[in-house]
């Protein structure tokens, strides 16, 4: 297995990698938009580009419903297809 470098970046930040070949957890800062419960993922606009977080099933509408246009924290897995998974959100303060 080789190790992948951290990459720090104004809007991404690589918090640790799993392999070359699989995901890794990354800390998107911006401005939660949207929640789809029926779609089970969250929108977040970074600088004025969107990016669809999926894999929300788990986590409690009324926990991130009032975080809807404020600045957050999101922490997500990033796969070989360049797809989020979410992990966790909290409120960028």
């Amino acid at each position: 297995m080789q190790a992948i470098p951290t990459i720090v970046t104004e809007k991404c930040v690589v918090l640790r990698s799993v392999s070359i070949f699989s995901s890794h957890e990354v800390s998107l800062k911006g401005f939660l938009r949207a929640v789809s419960l029926d779609k089970g993922r969250i929108e977040i606009s970074i600088d004025g580009k969107s990016y669809h977080i999926n894999g929300l099933e788990d986590a409690l509408d009324d926990v991130i419903g009032p975080m809807v246009n404020r600045r957050v924290i999101v922490r997500a897995l990033l796969g070989a297809s360049q797809r989020h998974s979410f992990e966790d959100v909290e409120l960028d303060e």
